[in-house]
């Protein structure tokens, strides 16, 4: 018999295995920070769509940052964590996470995990650690904080659902709530969020000189009418930004990103944003209005 076994055993003879201890949380300035997903609903030109938020809450003045997405991708995660260290103004020295796909491959025993590649790369160039929660039920409660931040901040700043042009509308919505949340005062704390938020900021690790790329290169192939397939989503292709036979030097490969999709093939770049809920939009200097029409229609 193993250690491992003989401890289990000796623990249910001893009637330990239905026995729960909980400890009280203590949070040291820039030690700590939670993040998680939430969804919420948004009209959003013309059509209602359900929509997610990124979140980052320190756990120590409860600054939260906040950001939506049009889903939960990986590009979406590691952007979210990229757009959270710059506006909080540095890196908690831990990040406590649920069992997110975009972070985590594969569970192991206890709180060991096999990381995504991704995430490592972007743990690596902050210089954090991650710390994740015990799968199911019993690890929402060991962030907490960050699970009642997205419900109080849903219902504070996005109700009634919110009517808005774009996303960048709604990111701006957004952010003024993170603004006016600084003047409130949790529950527990002597003063406003803003002001402790402000003292921990200089207990956070530095940003490093760049920040981190959030894009992931993919290859695609252009079709017959001029598109490009990427993530089952069709993109057109301008004729005149395409070649027959691509260099390596005249060509570059797509780069979904979690606020759009980079489309780059042969002399070109046209920038589309990601498909969902049948809204499509494309935002470029380089890109002729027929190629919006063009890929609505394919989108059909």
């Amino acid at each position: 018999m193993t250690v491992s076994r003989w401890v289990a055993v000796r623990r249910r003879e001893l009637g330990l295995d239905r026995v729960e201890v909980f400890v009280p949380q203590a949070h040291v300035a820039g030690a700590e920070a939670e993040v998680d997903f939430g969804e919420f609903h948004v009209r959003l030109a013309g059509a209602d769509l359900k929509v997610w938020m990124f979140a980052m809450r320190l756990s120590a003045s409860g600054k939260a940052f906040h950001h939506g997405f049009a889903n939960q991708a990986q590009e979406a995660f590691l952007e979210g964590h990229v757009r959270a260290f710059a506006a909080l103004g540095g890196v908690p020295a831990r990040v406590r996470y649920d069992n997110l796909k975009p972070a985590v491959v594969r569970i192991l025993k206890g709180r060991d995990r096999v990381e995504n590649d991704r995430f490592t790369a972007l743990r690596s160039h902050y210089g954090f650690e991650s710390f994740f929660c015990v799968p199911g039920k019993d690890g929402a409660h060991e962030k907490g904080g960050i699970e009642g931040e997205i419900v109080r901040f849903r219902r504070t700043h996005l109700v009634p659902v919110p009517d808005v042009a774009s996303m960048a509308v709604l990111n701006d919505l957004i952010g003024a709530g993170d603004v006016a949340d600084d003047a409130r005062v949790i529950t527990g704390h002597k003063t406003a969020v803003g002001v402790e938020a402000a003292a921990e900021a200089c207990m956070l690790m530095a940003l490093p000189g760049e920040p981190f790329d959030a894009a992931t290169l993919l290859t695609a192939k252009v079709d017959s009418r001029s598109r490009v397939c990427v993530r089952q989503a069709y993109y057109s292709v301008p004729p005149t930004s395409c070649r027959p036979a691509p260099t390596p030097t005249g060509s570059a490969p797509p780069r979904a990103a979690g606020g759009g999709t980079l489309v780059g093939y042969g002399v070109g770049t046209i920038a589309l944003s990601l498909a969902f809920a049948g809204l499509s939009t494309v935002a470029s200097d380089k890109a002729d209005a027929w190629i919006a029409q063009d890929w609505q229609e394919t989108r059909k």
